[in-house]
């Protein structure tokens, strides 16, 4: 886990929302070499006997960190079983080298015709499982394999709920969350024209089939799934074999049903094996590569908009020694340098380089060392095998043998990412990841490569699933992750060589808006709480010598930047009303002054402070430096000035000036004591004067600055770590609409003008924003129940301090999520700076501590383990909703986009509140659907104007029937105002009623 920085330094952690992020770091050694390949096939211990191999798949199936090689043998049942060789499977053993194990695992598949394998976490468990796919008909259509640790694989598509397709074979497979429900899906492509096979899963490795994706005029060859549109759910593309039907490209409606799009600019006829896909020209989106059949021309499409161009074509093999066969490609940063280049195995030149903006460039093959016999190469699968942080190659041939090439570029400036997904699928696949330039995320004109998890590619090849970026001579990049589910992670300043793991399944959590926590260096802190009299500066007492004012100024050389001057017995001066600023005192000006007889030193901050050992009467006395630590104790002091002849000349005449007051007479133990003196000796004056002479030496503690970056037209559940100098709303947050707090007397929602640490606020924008506030860091609390009910409570700054309370006391916390308006339930053992929790008091007396070391005890508590819905079932009740409806046009502010909501609560009973958002005005329609896709419900059909809207559904169809409990669809659609035209906007969510 990473959290925060210290205080003491620039936060290198930017947090939209999950602060935690699982971390795992490698360093490998660095080398600057030009691009170049060695095949070391042999070396490895790769050895493929059969007579040749279909696709293949990559992955860290036992957890050790290096991936790990999965070979479809293209032999099939007309061999006899003693010519057989079988699947082939290599275990990568972490030192360059594999190890056949397909025998020990049970995972060599005979008799196959295997094309395609996967490698997905299909039952949620944190470890890799296998699908395979058959591509001859008459054989079994495809093959699962649990993964159950210790090398040891357990075939259950029997009873996983795959039904009985022994007549059709399938040659690509694809899998991810493609219902939006969270959890692994699978589907298996058609060969021959027959139905496709797709399934939902439920998590627990069961699947039950659906028919929202078929494409069954086809013989589908390649299948590649991702976020084509952008719209954040996965489309499919499917490539054909000989049957001319163009490139499939099915558009997810977000539910997993499925419509074929034409007329985008991808070919709707003609050949196209394989389909590849990869951000080329740094855009933020994915761009296409259509491989042509039988040694044809590969084109390669621009994405603008989801509408595609064709911009560049690349030559097949100009000598096959078998066959040219099926075409496919690979894209990859080879060369470390940021952008993706590409590999085509069956083209007359491999390697091609990416010049940054999409045009790519041919490397001789003398040059790349990528040489071989091309005997139907058709599947490039990519990998960093031996760990030293470049890409590698390892290619199978339908008709020879296996090839890994090593690279040898071995610059390791790159980074490397794997992902998990939001409920706890290695792989995370379907996150997005952008890397920018260092301090510039979200800046597009800085985006250095955007990637997507994808399980596959192109044509029955699955590269290693971790994303890998170079970054050239960048020593520094930043890190966005945006999860199926709309969580978003990110990382600034992250330094090259690095292995990070993001983890999409943790439960605490921080609120969309927080960006950046910056911490400044120790400043003067002007601040009149502790000013006691209101004695003007003008009437301070003289010398006894009958010294004025400026007299007694000028004498300790006053040129200063400070904030108290304490004096002997008590005397105590302090700077009120102005801003942090080199002042001079012999002329003050309109600055305040006030003197305060405290008697101690007590009440100041810790820090370093010049003392003087009388009142201003005797200033001939000695000068101390003292030294109070966090606590504010006394724990050192040393003197600093001493003159024999008590006049600070050393000539023993009493002529009125302090002890020490000689600024080069202080200079020694000045420069020994203070750690930011000069390390010169024609500073030391000057240093002495402006820094040591009068006043506190770094009096204030560091000031924390949290960065709120907002979107607007949401509600967001927030509380400060800090003390600010102004806590009014208007200072802390000018742009918000409103503030709300919770009275746990009254239990309910009350107006705040005011924000105070502790406590836990709504705060609503309609617009767009950028906040900062800076205070100093709250530590810890305790807030003290004599009753039952639900709290809202603030965070502290240290992002590991825990929540504790007597046992039983609390039952769940709960955090807010911005992006999808949902709780979320969250671990009680770490709270987040700038999160606001839910709280539900059950236990009475008890006293909830937030931070200063508590250890928490053995709490009731479902966070982290449980949901919504085990809460519910447990206590009958949800965390309530956020204060009031938004609904209705602003003028001053109106939506940038077409938006539906989450509904909250999230599971539901027996309401829930359902938001939406216009930017213009328009015809709506907002209906809810069964599962099945029945209608039961129209809860708008009517124009509205451009806005913000709210409204709950009380569970009743049209009918008023109180519907079953179960799982339902609410969809949008947004037409013209006047003829109802369109649709402008159609978007579906899903939830879920209990009983």
């Amino acid at each position: 886990m990473i959290h925060a920085n210290s205080r003491k330094h620039r936060n290198a952690f930017l947090s939209f929302y999950p602060i935690l992020w699982l971390l795992t770091l490698s360093h490998p050694e660095a080398h600057s070499q030009s691009l170049s390949f060695t095949e070391v096939t042999a070396s490895a211990g790769i050895s493929v006997e059969s007579l040749g191999t279909h696709g293949g798949a990559v992955a860290d199936f036992d957890n050790d960190g290096d991936p790990d090689i999965y070979v479809c043998s293209q032999e099939d049942f007309k061999l006899n079983n003693n010519d057989y060789k079988g699947n082939y499977f290599f275990r990568n053993d972490g030192d360059g080298t594999f190890t056949r194990i397909d025998d020990d695992t049970d995972l060599q598949d005979i008799p196959s015709y295997a094309h395609a394998a996967i490698f997905f976490d299909m039952d949620h468990d944190g470890d890799f499982d296998l699908a395979v796919g058959h591509g001859l008909d008459g054989l079994s259509r495809r093959g699962l394999w649990r993964n159950d640790g210790n090398e040891v694989f357990v075939r259950v598509d029997d009873v996983a709920g795959f039904e009985n397709t022994d007549d059709i074979g399938t040659r690509s497979i694809v899998a991810g969350d493609m219902n939006g429900d969270g959890w692994i899906d699978i589907h298996f492509a058609s060969f021959d024209g027959f139905d496709t096979e797709y399934y939902w899963g439920d998590g627990t490795g069961d699947f039950t089939r659906q028919t929202g994706l078929n494409d069954n005029d086809r013989s589908i060859q390649g299948s590649t799934m991702a976020d084509l549109d952008l719209d954040g759910d996965l489309d499919v593309l499917f490539g054909n074999f000989e049957s001319q039907d163009g490139v499939g490209y099915y558009k997810n409606d977000g539910t997993g049903t499925f419509t074929r799009v034409l007329d985008t600019g991808l070919p709707d006829t003609g050949s196209g094996t394989a389909v590849n896909l990869a951000d080329i020209d740094r855009d933020g989106d994915l761009d296409v590569l259509v491989c042509g059949e039988s040694g044809g021309v590969t084109n390669l499409y621009r994405n603008t908009n989801d509408s595609f161009t064709i911009i560049q074509d690349f030559p097949a093999a100009s000598v096959c020694v078998k066959s040219c066969g099926r075409n496919n490609g690979a894209f990859g940063d080879y060369d470390n340098d940021g952008d993706l280049d590409l590999f085509l195995p069956f083209s007359s030149t491999k390697i091609w380089l990416n010049d940054g903006i999409g045009s790519f460039t041919a490397m001789d093959d003398s040059d790349s060392g990528v040489r071989y016999q091309v005997r139907d190469a058709r599947f490039p699968m990519l990998l960093d095998y031996d760990s030293d942080g470049d890409l590698d190659l390892f290619l199978a041939q339908h008709d020879g043998s296996a090839k890994l090439f090593r690279n040898n570029i071995n610059s390791n400036a790159s980074v490397r990412i794997a992902l998990v997904g939001p409920k706890g699928d290695k792989g995370g696949f379907g996150t997005k990841v952008w890397v920018y330039e260092a301090d510039h995320l979200g800046e597009p004109g800085h985006l250095l490569s955007y990637q997507e998890a994808m399980v596959s590619a192109g044509y029955c090849i699955q590269h290693e699933p971790k994303l890998h970026f170079g970054l050239g001579d960048r020593t520094a990049v930043d890190v966005y992750a945006e999860f199926m589910n709309g969580k978003v992670m990110a990382l600034t300043g992250l330094s090259p060589g690095q292995i990070i793991t993001i983890d999409g399944s943790t439960s605490q959590l921080a609120p969309a808006i927080v960006i950046n926590e910056i911490v400044t260096d120790p400043q003067q802190d002007w601040n009149d709480s502790e000013a006691g009299n209101d004695t003007p500066f003008d009437n301070v007492p003289g010398s006894g010598t009958g010294t004025d004012t400026d007299e007694w100024l000028e004498l300790y050389n006053a040129d200063s930047e400070a904030v108290n001057l304490e004096q002997g017995d008590g005397w105590t001066l302090e700077l009120l009303d102005t801003t942090p600023e080199i002042l001079n005192f012999a002329n003050p000006g309109n600055t305040e002054f006030v003197f305060s007889n405290g008697g101690d030193l007590s009440h100041f901050q810790p820090g370093e402070y010049l003392v003087i050992g009388n009142p201003p009467g005797e200033i001939n006395n000695d000068i101390f430096i003292v030294f109070k630590n966090e606590l504010g104790a006394i724990v050192d002091d040393v003197e600093i000035g001493d003159d024999p002849e008590e006049d600070g000349k050393g000539d023993g005449a009493a002529d009125g000036r302090p002890a020490g007051g000689n600024a080069t007479g202080l200079a020694d133990e000045a420069i020994a004591r203070h750690p930011n003196a000069p390390d010169s000796d024609n500073d030391v004056a000057d240093f002495v004067q402006q820094a040591a002479t009068i006043g506190a030496l770094n009096t204030s503690q560091a000031c924390v600055t949290y960065v709120f970056d907002i979107e607007g037209g949401t509600w967001y559940l927030i509380s400060l770590p800090v003390v600010p100098d102004d806590n009014r709303l208007s200072t802390l947050f000018p742009t918000a609409t409103g503030a709300f707090s919770w009275d746990f007397d009254s239990q309910s929602y009350i107006s705040a003008t005011t924000l105070q640490p502790e406590r836990a606020y709504w705060l609503l924008y309609l617009t767009t924003a950028t906040e900062e506030v800076c205070g100093e860091p709250v530590e810890s609390y305790s807030n003290d129940y004599n009753e039952q009910g639900w709290d809202m409570i603030g965070s502290v700054i240290d992002t590991s301090s825990v929540v504790d309370a007597p046992d039983n006391s609390i039952v769940s916390m709960f955090s807010w999520n911005s992006i999808s308006r949902t709780y979320e339930a969250i671990n009680p053992l770490e709270t987040t700076p700038t999160q606001g929790y839910w709280i539900l008091v059950l236990g009475t007396p008890s006293t909830v501590t937030v931070g200063g070391g508590a250890s928490p005890s053995n709490l009731t508590k479902l966070a982290a383990d449980a949901d919504l819905v085990a809460f519910y079932k447990e206590f009958g009740q949800f965390p309530p909703s956020p204060p009031f409806n938004i609904e209705g046009k602003t003028t001053e502010s109106l939506p940038e986009n077409y938006r539906l909501f989450q509904n909250y609560p999230n599971p539901f009973n027996p309401e829930t509140v359902i938001e939406y958002q216009l930017p213009h005005d328009g015809k709506v329609t907002l209906e809810i659907f069964s599962i099945l896709g029945q209608k039961v419900r129209t809860l708008v059909d009517e124009n509205k104007s451009a806005g913000y809207y709210r409204l709950i559904w009380d569970g009743t169809n049209d009918a008023g029937q109180r519907l079953a409990s179960g799982v339902y669809l609410y969809r949008i659609q947004v037409g013209h105002p006047s003829t109802g035209a369109g649709p402008r906007f159609v978007q579906t969510r899903k939830f879920l009623k209990l009983k």
